[in-house]
Parts: C-alpha cells; structure tokens; sequence
C-alpha cells in the first residue's frame, strides 16, 4: 500500500545535519509516510552515512549539485504519481512531532488550498525565523518572512492564517498542483524558487496557509549564505520572478521601478565591493536572460486563472499582523 506522503530533504555536504534532522522526521506520527534524501553530489559521505544509520531512507544520488530546485524536481519527477502530497524540508532542520500531522490538517481544511507551511523557528526553538512570507514592498521586491524576529510563546497557535509564499525551508504541497502549475524553476538553481512557485500557485486560484502547529527549528545555511553566490542568485531570481508572473500591465509599469529600487538598495545596503557587484550581476544577468523567458513566461500567463489584485490579496501586508500575536 503506498503512503499519503513523500518527504524530500535536499542534502549537499550536510551530514552534521542529518543526525538530528533525520530522527525527528523519521518520529511523527499521525500520517503515513515516506522519506527521500536527495543528495546533491555531497563529498562528506552524507549518503554511506544515512545508508548504515536510517537504511528506511530512500536516497536519490545526484552525480553533480543541481541546487535545490533541480535536485529537488529530480525527487518529484520520482514521486509525484505515488503520493497525493509531497512534503520539502531542508536538511538543516529538526522538527516537532506533530509537523507533518498539522501540515496535513491545514491543506485538507479546504480543497481551495493547495500549500500549507510551517512556522520556522531559530535553533533554540523562541524566536520566530519566519511563517510564511509576503512582500513588504511589490514594486520594490522587498519580501520578509511573516512574524520575523517575534518571541514564538507570543504567538497565536489557534488559528492559521494565509500567506503569499510558503518557505522553502518547510512545506507541503498537493502533487495535483505541481502537475498543473510545473515544478521549481531549475534555471534558479537556489533562492527564490519557493516564492517563484508559491506565486504561481495563487496564479492559479489555490491558497497558500500557514500550519501554526507545524514547527521546525532552523539552523541555518551552511553552504552560500552571506556570501556573493547567494547575493547575485537572489537578485537575479527576483527579477526574473516578476516578469515570469506579473501581468502584462503591471509588468510595465513595476519592473522599471523595481530595477531602479535593487540598484539604490545595493548601493545603500553596501557592506563588501564583493557583495556590491555580486547584486550588479545578478541584476544584469536577469536582463540578459530575459530574452529566453519569453516562452516561460508566455506559458504561465496562459495558464493563469486570476488576476494580480486576486494573487495579491493573500499577501500579508494587507492584513493586521498584530491579531495573530497574543
């Protein structure tokens, strides 16, 4: 009999993760269950180690690192008509017992959701990281994690409440979805794939929740962040997100805007000449690209079925964060 669940972890040199990521997941309870790592090509023996230490783990070996959108599409392409849903969680991560359960709970409350995400927490388990995200700005891409930095004994764990994008650190996602929307952009490579699919999904009409009782304690990247790669695939990735999915209206009157506000903010944010020019490639690059876009973005249009003031009404902005804190 098959499982209700996939859960793909994506692994690139993160064995001293696995050991404490792997035994909580392999604890939930209330759902039936598999367990894929996607292992990106790691030289740390992250694939022996799991092989001898949790044999129940199914592991997909990738023979270069495809990042975690292509690694993790790898891992769909092979589960995607075995299971209804497809759980992603990054291997830096442990989490609580009843994670999986309450992701589960909070997508079935409607067939009108199509993701459901879980509260990210920091590695002690107090403060908030983040519970789904939203534009703190559309016209300047400024995007934040919903509750960043609240203490999480202030939070309401009632009621869930919905957001723009799901976090690619946690989430659960209907294979029906994938099948109509398309998998991550594998052109990303990393950044920004969570938000670019989230986006799309609401392109479609679904709803993305937060599972307030879903939690995951994060410890943080420990391969790109903080240095150029991640700043120049961040902008890159942001830009090309919003001429993928922006209308054809708002398209031309936000994304001259939204260049202009990446180019202030990295000379206003300036820390590092490296990290400086990193954000100016990123930024160039997605000009460059745009010209081998046309089609995607021609295919997503085509697909879509409500407009941008309908996708923008699940952002967060709109709504007062403060009635889901205590």
């Amino acid at each position: 009999m098959e499982k209700e669940v996939a859960i793909l972890i994506s692994n690139y040199n993160g064995k001293h993760f696995l050991e404490y990521c792997l035994p909580s997941v392999l604890d939930q309870s209330g759902a039936d269950f598999d367990v894929f790592l996607i292992d990106n090509a790691s030289s740390d023996g992250s694939a022996d180690f799991v092989r001898e230490n949790f044999p129940q783990i199914n592991i997909i070996q990738n023979k270069e690192n495809l990042g975690f959108a292509e690694g993790n599409n790898v891992g769909i392409r092979k589960v995607i008509d075995r299971y209804p849903y497809i759980a992603f969680l990054n291997n830096d991560t442990k989490v609580n017992k009843d994670w999986l359960k309450e992701l589960l709970k909070s997508i079935d409350r409607s067939s009108e959701i199509g993701i459901s995400t879980s509260v990210i927490l920091d590695s002690q388990g107090q403060m908030i990281q983040g519970a789904g995200g939203y534009f703190a700005s559309v016209v300047t891409g400024t995007n934040a994690g919903a509750f960043h930095n609240q203490e999480y004994r202030d939070f309401d764990l009632t009621k869930d409440f919905p957001v723009f994008w799901a976090s690619g650190c946690s989430f659960l996602v209907k294979s029906q979805i994938l099948r109509e929307i398309g998998l991550f952009d594998e052109n990303y490579f990393s950044y920004y794939e969570d938000i670019d699919l989230s986006w799309r999904t609401l392109m479609h009409g679904y709803r993305i929740t937060c599972s307030v009782g879903s939690c995951v304690c994060h410890y943080g990247s420990g391969t790109w962040k903080g240095r150029p790669p991640s700043f120049y695939l961040a902008e890159r990735n942001r830009l090309l997100t919003y001429f993928k999915n922006l209308s054809c209206f708002n398209l031309l009157w936000i994304l001259p805007i939204l260049l202009l506000a990446r180019l202030v903010f990295a000379v206003l944010f300036f820390d590092s000449l490296a990290h400086f020019v990193a954000k100016l490639r990123g930024i160039l690059s997605a000009l460059l690209w745009i010209p081998r876009y046309l089609p995607k973005r021609k295919n997503i249009q085509r697909l879509r079925r409500v407009g941008d003031q309908e996708v923008f009404r699940n952002n967060l902005v709109m709504f007062p964060l403060k009635n889901h804190l205590r």
